[in-house]
């Protein structure tokens, strides 16, 4: 969701169209998919995973409800009409 708020960001403050930020999500999602068959990726993504578990369940890392209630509003929003 992060990366949808901040390309549509980039249309909001006129920095691109919204069709260079589709062709952004498309190319993307593409990389990801072709990145999913990688062994080497996979095997950093779980890693990864395992490293923010440990993290999380660390009680001085805890994530604070609030900011990330702000955070959720500001992203929930979209500027293309329904």
């Amino acid at each position: 969701m992060r990366a949808r708020a901040y390309g549509e960001s980039r249309v909001v403050c006129g920095v691109h169209n919204a069709s260079a930020i589709e062709g952004g999500r498309t190319t993307g999602g593409m990389a990801v998919a072709v990145m999913h068959s990688a062994p080497v990726f996979l095997a950093d993504l779980a890693s990864a995973k395992t490293e923010v578990a440990t993290l999380r369940a660390d009680p001085a890392n805890a994530v604070d409800a609030t900011a990330c209630k702000v955070e959720h509003d500001l992203i929930e929003k979209t500027p293309y009409p329904q």
